[in-house]
């Protein structure tokens, strides 16, 4: 009786939108018949196959798409342009189209789209597919083919698209051979994509493009995506994860809270949670803006492109006994030692359906929902309750410093991390402003003498100052290299903000085009009312001089987008800083990494975009002078561009994991703690039921 009473319930809690569209969309046609735009209120009609793919792109809630052309995508790209929920936005290279739409997803927790032609079009996006399949982001890619018939026999722009994007790792890849097979690929790649969080392809020849095939107007989703958004935590999870919080705050064991981009919306649940159990937070590169860095807890970034980037997160690693990940997708440089192997207990929060990275390791605890804010907060009203009766600790009530005092407290580095946990509890705690690496004293950098320099601009000093010029709602787009460094420690987040990185595969060139999405998004946003008026919201791109250089002809697709409050900064140092300045090695010195550059300022100028500046000193005042005039000429013109000019000698510590003695013991060690094993053994028992 149970069973079916919460089946029915599912079905009539997914099916009456439908209804409920068809409804409204009756009611607008009877005021204005003469609107192309309205909701097709008819069961079922005939398409074309491209019109079927877009119809369906915009049921899934795709709003952009991006890509290239070519001859054998032409009737699907027209049926993208023809449709009404639907923006075509042509990249200059099908590279950036891949990477600007996984962007786009990841900015707007939605299914991205990109589409190229075959042969060199479809090669071309390989990068933005792995990066979003890594990443965790939803996005379908589209590729054409010639007519079926014509393949394999006929060398010209004809690969085995399939086999290469299958070997790449893909969630799933498919050719469409017949127009019969449409409906069900598209259904299965649709549900891949949103299901997993990953990438999914189709390649779909020209002749099925052009192909009849009779379907519904709404197209229909797999519902394994619809079972993790419509079902929240359950009493019995609610009642586990507030027995584990409780059981970590009574053992008195040192608690770390982890944050992946994909906890951005729940920010300040995060925060209480952290008050309530004296944790430290780190947040993920794409992460900075889940929760706000001048809170006292917050302690900046861990996981700069595969290390743990700053010194505050690697000590705070080195010394916890326990992490909390809330929406993690890459958990190994969380709890692992450099083997690879478990040395911290992990409790895992999310709000997807796959439990991912995660099921290499031992959770203690795993609360995967839906409404995972909803469900959050119950867990914070238990354990409130809890800890008010239990009266033991001071952050149980909101933390609140005056700002005055905030001002006169100097930014410094800790000495270290393992008195971090006991110094939470006392009642005259206070984080210096901003995150741990947000200090110019020398010891996050190779050499501090230049923090004053009239002839060259630290980019530590220059991202302390652009701080102040960014609100909540600004997207900030990073490259990958030392400028990446220098943002993730000297440029302080405020909850609300979104970090746009390719935090696994680590694309250099990366910046523009996702700077790109985000110039897209926010135009669309301001046209279509979301922000609460016509102001776009900013946009800051940040590259090396390396990186622009791989990606500067988008600022073309910009400027035919209307993209307007954009910009863009580069760090110019002449070299790939990165791999210059890192060590790979005896006898290796990392030769060839020296590079020219153009003139940004002409050649953004050349693009339409005037009043661009460089700028070469330390000076707080012409720095903060430079910025805001820069800002004003994106707001007029669209974009502006900032040349930095850095001393090549000046670069940041990237801070590893790395086996230390503090580490060598756990207070929770296997072998102490029987009942609560870090390495349960595996129970085979259900298996006997299969014999």
């Amino acid at each position: 009786h149970h069973r079916v009473s919460i089946f029915c319930g599912l079905i009539i809690f997914i099916y009456p939108i439908n209804s409920l569209e068809i409804i409204m969309s009756s009611a607008t046609a009877s005021s204005n018949e003469s609107s192309e735009s309205l909701v097709i209120t008819e069961y079922s009609r005939w398409f074309t196959g491209s019109q079927f793919l877009c119809q369906a792109l915009a049921s899934a809630g795709v709003t952009h798409v991006f890509g290239g052309h070519g001859g054998s995508v032409v009737p699907l790209i027209d049926a993208i342009v023809a449709h009404p929920s639907l923006t075509w936005v042509y990249c200059r290279c099908e590279t950036n189209a891949s990477q600007a739409a996984a962007a786009h997803a990841k900015l707007n927790g939605t299914l991205g789209c990109c589409v190229a032609t075959s042969g060199p079009g479809a090669a071309h996006l390989l990068s933005g597919l792995i990066d979003a399949d890594q990443d965790r982001v939803p996005l379908l890619c589209l590729t054409g083919m010639k007519s079926l018939g014509k393949t394999r026999h006929s060398d010209f722009q004809d690969i085995d698209q399939t086999s290469i994007f299958r070997m790449a790792g893909l969630a799933l890849s498919e050719t469409v051979s017949h127009i019969d097979q449409l409906l069900p690929l598209a259904r299965n790649a649709f549900t891949a994509a949103i299901a997993s969080n990953r990438c999914a392809h189709l390649a779909i020849p020209i002749n099925v493009q052009q192909d009849k095939i009779e379907g519904r107007t709404h197209f229909c989703l797999g519902t394994a995506f619809q079972e993790r958004l419509c079902i929240p935590a359950s009493r019995v999870q609610v009642e586990a994860l507030v027995t584990a919080f409780r059981a970590e705050i009574l053992s008195g064991r040192r608690v770390l809270i982890a944050c992946g981009y994909r906890a951005h919306a729940i920010g300040a649940l995060v925060e209480r949670i952290a008050e309530l159990m004296h944790a430290p937070i780190l947040t993920s590169f794409d992460g900075k803006g889940t929760v706000d860095e001048q809170h006292p807890l917050s302690y900046g970034v861990v996981g700069v492109y595969g290390n743990a980037g700053t010194s505050s997160s690697v000590d705070l690693l080195d010394h916890c006994d326990t992490v909390i990940g809330v929406c993690v997708n890459d958990w190994t440089e969380l709890i692992a030692d450099t083997s690879g192997l478990q040395v911290r207990k992990f409790l895992q929060i999310d709000g997807r359906l796959d439990a991912g990275d995660s099921m290499r390791f031992s959770p203690s605890v795993v609360f995967s929902c839906g409404y995972l804010r909803e469900s959050l907060q119950r867990v914070i009203n238990v354990l409130e309750e809890h800890l008010l009766r239990c009266r033991k600790h001071r952050l149980s009530q909101r933390i609140s410093i005056d700002a005055d005092i905030r001002d006169n407290v100097a930014t410094h580095e800790p000495e270290s991390a393992k008195d971090v946990w006991s110094e939470l509890k006392k009642e005259t705690y206070i984080k210096p402003t901003g995150t741990p690496s947000t200090f110019l004293d020398g010891s996050e950098y190779s050499d501090s003498m230049d923090i004053h320099s009239q002839v060259s601009c630290h980019p530590a000093v220059f991202f302390k100052c652009m701080s102040g010029h960014l609100d909540k709602n600004s997207t900030i787009c990073a490259d990958i290299g030392d400028n990446a460094l220098f943002m993730a420690s000297a440029l302080a987040a405020k909850r609300g903000q979104r970090y746009l990185t390719s935090e696994h595969l680590g694309i250099m060139g990366y910046a523009i085009n996702s700077g790109l999405a985000a110039a897209v998004s926010a135009v669309s946003k301001s046209r279509a009312g979301n922000n609460g008026g016509t102001m776009v919201n900013k946009t800051l791109v940040v590259a090396g001089d390396g990186g622009i250089q791989m990606s500067l002809n988008e600022l073309a697709t910009m400027r035919d987008h209307g993209a307007t409050n954009l910009l863009v900064v580069v760090i110019v140092n002449a070299r790939l800083g990165r791999v210059q300045n890192e060590t790979w090695g005896p006898g290796l010195s990392a030769d060839g990494c020296h590079i020219g550059s153009p003139s940004y300022v002409d050649l953004f100028k050349a693009y339409g975009y005037p009043d661009g500046t460089v700028l070469s000193t330390c000076d707080n005042d012409v720095i903060t002078a430079t910025i805001e005039k820069s800002w004003q000429s994106a707001e007029k013109h669209g974009c502006c561009v900032i040349e930095v000019h850095q001393d090549p000698q000046t670069c940041p510590i990237m801070h590893k994991l790395q086996y230390r003695e503090s580490s060598s013991k756990k207070p929770w060690d296997v072998s102490t703690h029987r009942s609560d094993s870090l390495f349960p053994s595996i129970n085979v028992d259900h298996w006997k039921c299969h014999k």
